[in-house]
């Protein structure tokens, strides 16, 4: 990946993460390689949390944090919404519950047991 790319990656979750500022959210940036970064996000209303990652197999995908497990991890990718980059995929990720189509079961948002990156950046409007 180029730097211009690089850059238009850090400049995309950037630009999200204002977008969900706006609509309520607190919004965490953090630059993980001069070429990537993640999104971690929370509603403070009702606590819950999410975060907007790329994989190298599925895209842009946002994951629930889970309390910890053998079972589960400690997060679940929510079924791939048609467009990652809206308000309304980070709502449904930052949710009490939720499950996919892989796990089979519904699991409670890890709300506060959240890790939080040194290096994450606060974004205000």
């Amino acid at each position: 990946m180029s730097e211009s790319t690089a850059t238009g990656t850090i400049t995309l979750l950037a630009s999200y993460g204002h977008e969900l500022v706006a609509a309520g959210f607190e919004v965490w940036l953090t630059k993980t390689s001069p070429t990537e970064g993640y999104l971690q996000y929370r509603d403070p209303v009702t606590g819950c949390a999410g975060s907007l990652q790329r994989t190298e197999w599925d895209g842009w995908q946002h994951l629930m944090p889970l309390v910890p497990s053998i079972v589960y991890g400690s997060a679940m990718h929510l079924d791939d919404p048609a467009d990652p980059f809206t308000v309304e995929a980070a709502r449904e990720c930052a949710r009490p519950t939720n499950r996919n189509r892989a796990v089979g079961a519904t699991l409670a948002n890890a709300k506060g047991n959240v890790w939080r990156s040194p290096r994450a950046i606060a974004l205000h409007n």
